[in-house]
């Protein structure tokens, strides 16, 4: 695996991040999304993301009201869906027991997978799927 890691706001170093939530990961069977990230991740190049500082932000009703807001604009988009995945996170974010909400990414050539987990690494709650790419990332990072 050719995987890029971004700094994570951790008590753990970034590869130990990656490397519990790619654990959780294979741990969850029946779901496309994960099966599909876990196939675009394993032995090809993804960048790696997580911001796990718990605060507001992180909390269970903020992250719900966001990505509930951001489901209803997905919903109201003509065309192709940017974002998918909405329909079995909710749920998942509206009953969970977690206090705090971690999420992290991993960007690929196939798009961006967005993870829902807690804080610890052992529960998972969700997953997305953004079609934003690893060379779109990229190319705006040269930019700057």
């Amino acid at each position: 695996m050719r995987l890029f890691l971004i700094k994570a706001m951790a008590k753990r170093s970034p590869e130990e991040e990656c490397n519990l939530i790619l654990a959780l990961l294979k741990k969850q069977k029946g779901n496309i999304l994960v099966e599909e990230c876990l196939s675009e991740v394993i032995d090809k190049e993804a960048a790696f993301s997580t911001f796990s500082k718990k605060g507001d932000g992180a909390s269970r009703e903020h992250i719900f009201e966001v990505y509930n807001f951001r489901a209803s604009m997905e919903a109201e988009r003509t065309g192709e869906k940017y974002v998918t995945g909405f329909e079995l996170l909710l749920p998942q974010l509206k009953t969970t027991q977690h206090e705090f909400i971690k999420i992290s990414d991993f960007a690929t050539s196939k798009g961006t997978y967005i993870i829902f987990t807690d804080f610890e690494v052992k529960d998972f709650i969700g997953i997305l799927k953004s079609n934003r790419t690893l060379d779109e990332i990229k190319a705006r990072f040269k930019k700057l």
